[in-house]
């Protein structure tokens, strides 16, 4: 099986903060909503404002 790595970031004013998290899935869209969702919880950012990057398969 495939593992995923998938890392995102929040943008802020002044560009991106500081705020990254990362998820390591067997499944590309499973490691999505996981950064998506405590990026939103603990930031209190949109979805729009969270960039994804780093989709490596492992």
């Amino acid at each position: 099986m495939s593992r995923f790595a998938v890392t995102g970031r929040v943008a802020d004013y002044d560009g991106f903060a500081a705020r990254e998290t990362a998820a390591v899935t067997e499944n590309e869209s499973v490691g999505c909503e996981r950064v998506l969702s405590r990026l939103e919880s603990r930031c209190g950012s949109k979805r729009r404002q969270i960039e994804l990057e780093d989709d490596t398969q492992q």
